[in-house]
């Protein structure tokens, strides 16, 4: 427990150093959320913080942070679609996952295929290390705003948890603690705009449009 919060204390070390990342907070008219649709943004937000994404707006939101996160969502989601090498040191992805992905979660298509990161690219391919053991991240929803028209404004509460935790991302902190020890921990809180649209099929569908530390949460740590 002592080494999850210590990386809980350099997880948000990371958040506060991060240029740009505190910007003034959307406002908007407080929305009455049904519970099934709050355990789908924070199964959508989980997307995100179990990648450990970085802040960013729509303005600042590149290329290159749309394939780190397109390449570390597939292995974490996606891992069949990864062609693996004999010795196990190595494992490529098609660029097409790499775009699907961008697309789905952000609305952005990738304008340059590149390296990225961690992940190396070459010949219409991803490649990577694989890895396993680290800590896990997960997102819950706190509180939706309406700002008119499809988008939203989410608070986000980002929990942190070890690698061997195996609760429900769509938990509480009363159920986790039932019979287990091992209980996830409040790693830092973002906002996120949202945007929300409804397909032929009357299935909603979100996008995530900016992604920035929630400020107020600076100032109850200080």
């Amino acid at each position: 427990m002592k080494a999850l919060k210590l990386l809980l204390s350099l997880l948000f070390a990371l958040f506060v150093a991060i240029p740009g990342a505190a910007l003034p907070q959307p406002s908007g008219k407080t929305r009455n959320t049904s519970p099934e649709e709050i355990k789908k943004l924070n199964i959508f937000l989980s997307n995100f913080s179990e990648v450990f994404m970085q802040p960013f707006t729509s303005r600042s939101l590149n290329d290159a942070q749309l394939i780190q996160f397109a390449v570390a969502h597939n292995y974490q989601n996606r891992e069949k679609l990864f062609e693996k090498f004999p010795d196990g040191e190595k494992a490529r992805l098609k660029e097409k996952h790499v775009a699907e992905s961008a697309r789905k979660y952000f609305g952005r298509n990738i304008t340059k295929h590149q390296s990225a990161g961690d992940y190396t690219y070459r010949n219409g391919y991803y490649y990577l290390t694989p890895s396993s053991g680290e800590m896990q991240q997960f997102s819950q929803a706190s509180n939706v705003r309406h700002l008119g028209d499809d988008r939203y404004a989410v608070d986000v509460n980002v929990f942190a948890a070890s690698s061997g935790w195996v609760g429900s991302i769509t938990g509480t902190p009363a159920t986790w603690k039932q019979g287990n020890d091992d209980v996830p921990e409040l790693a830092y809180k973002m906002k996120a705009t949202v945007a929300k649209k409804i397909d032929a099929n009357g299935k909603a569908t979100y996008t995530l449009l900016e992604y920035v530390r929630n400020q107020s949460s600076d100032k109850d740590r200080k």
